[in-house]
């Protein structure tokens, strides 16, 4: 700075006689101005020229001297923003279903209930000889006591050669019993083909099953339609609801149980070019029916919200926050949150994922990633944190790959407004 003093170029005419060099100082003038950057006759300053004292043989050059101070001094460079965070480990996962497991070809289409005792109940489909929907004959069930990490032997809660059965959909009532609702499909069906619909009750936590009840004439304008799959909620008055749905994306039915699944009736309202439903109380004590439909990858899933304990339910909206590749889903609120599972994907039924929301469905605040690869993409969450095992934890059972279902536990938030912290 003070070789650039030194150039008469730049500071003309303000040496003493006999000076020999300009020195470049930040300070005031002869009028004690506000100090700037000048160039300093030796004349001017004290006798460590470190300091205006007097005099006016001095050049201001603020502008030009702080540019060339900043070339000599540049600022620090901007340090590069932290990397990006790990994405957590996916949840451990438990086999609860695989081919050929007592016997059965394949397992699909996932339910799942916890018992007041914290026994968890897992259903599936069981079909022989294939995969496919007309190779379904039983419900199968598996039972665990320890929050999912173990399982008991397989059991059919109903269903056999000659009695087709399929489309679990299951509630653990508060009065301790376990109702499973279910289609009656004809031998040989394929697709949506339903010929009435039956419930099988435990009473003893899952270890049994009853005989079926027939409800068919009670589902009425329902009647052969195909239960969820996954849950049967109750309502905090104790009613029973289920949506179906028969022949894919005509209509979906709500029917409802007002004596834990005793008798049935079906409300007088239909959701049309909806398939494949979910119910769940919100938090703020109206309930969601959340459906599959054809339009689901640009549109999201189809809602519709009732006031009136699933009397009625509102027009169908579409949430495009849940993005979908057209596939089954879950539902289940507890604890002040709302929880929701599917492929969290339009391109293909990969990236298995439960949500959450604290504001009952307005927003979607939280994701957990439980299988990233590609499976039949179905899923059915507990309807409650897990009673047995590690503490604030939550369940669900999955089509996971390899055609297998499987049973996963996921961290809670530590609260509503952070419903999935991990």
């Amino acid at each position: 700075m003070n070789a650039w003093c030194n150039s008469t170029a730049n500071c003309p005419n303000a040496l003493s006689a006999g000076a020999v060099t300009k020195i470049a100082l930040h300070d005031t003038d002869a009028h004690r101005d506000a100090p700037q950057w000048r160039c300093y006759d030796p004349s001017t300053l004290d006798a460590a020229h470190d300091k205006y004292a007097s005099g006016a043989n001095y050049c201001t050059r603020n502008s030009q001297l702080t540019a060339l101070l900043e070339q000599c001094d540049p600022p620090p460079p901007t340090p590069p923003p932290p990397p990006t965070p790990a994405p957590p480990p996916l949840p451990s996962a438990t086999a609860v279903f695989e081919a050929g497991l007592a016997g059965i070809a394949c397992f699909r289409i996932p339910s799942i209930v916890q018992t007041h005792t914290g026994a968890l109940l897992a259903f599936a489909e069981a079909r022989h000889a294939s995969c496919s929907d007309g190779a379904v004959w039983q419900i199968a069930s598996r039972r665990s006591t320890d929050g999912g990490a173990t399982w008991g032997a397989v059991t059919f809660a109903v269903g056999n050669s000659s009695f087709y059965v399929g489309n679990p959909s299951a509630v653990h009532t508060r009065s301790g019993k376990t109702v499973l609702v279910f289609v009656k499909h004809s031998p040989g069906c394929v697709g949506d083909c339903g010929v009435g619909n039956g419930v099988v009750v435990s009473v003893d936590d899952g270890v049994t099953f009853g005989a079926v009840d027939d409800v068919s004439a009670d589902f009425g304008p329902a009647s052969g339609s195909l239960p969820g799959p996954g849950i049967v909620m109750q309502s905090l008055t104790g009613r029973l609801l289920v949506a179906s749905h028969h022949s894919a994306y005509v209509h979906d039915f709500v029917s409802y149980s007002d004596d834990d699944g005793g008798s049935w009736a079906t409300i007088n309202q239909t959701f049309p070019k909806m398939d494949e439903a979910t119910m769940a109380q919100l938090p703020n004590g109206s309930i969601a029916l959340n459906m599959r439909h054809q339009a689901a990858k640009a549109l999201g899933r189809g809602v519709a919200i009732s006031h009136d304990d699933g009397a009625t339910f509102g027009p169908i909206r579409f949430d495009a926050a849940l993005e979908s590749p057209v596939c089954q889903a879950s539902l289940v609120a507890f604890g002040g949150v709302t929880y929701f599972s599917n492929p969290a994907s339009t391109g293909g039924r990969d990236h298995t994922t439960v949500r959450c929301s604290a504001d009952s469905g307005a927003t979607w605040s939280g994701a957990r990633l439980i299988e990233p690869r590609a499976s039949a993409g179905y899923s059915c969450l507990v309807a409650g944190e897990l009673l047995s095992g590690l503490a604030g934890r939550g369940g669900i059972l999955f089509e996971s790959a390899n055609s297998t279902i499987a049973f996963a536990a996921f961290e809670l938030g530590s609260d509503a407004a952070h419903c999935l912290d991990v």
